[in-house]
């Protein structure tokens, strides 16, 4: 009973950092984006 629980909450935390992961990669995009956008703007 037990491991089946500790399994399941494993399962969950790897969901989950792979969730935030994509997550942050599509931010690390989207900064990357407004930054260019503003240097395009600087020039």
């Amino acid at each position: 009973m037990k491991a089946n629980v500790i399994k399941i909450y494993l399962k969950l935390i790897n969901e989950l950092n792979y969730l935030l992961h994509k997550n942050n990669n599509l931010c690390n995009l989207l900064v990357r984006e407004v930054r260019n956008e503003k240097l395009g703007f600087e020039r």
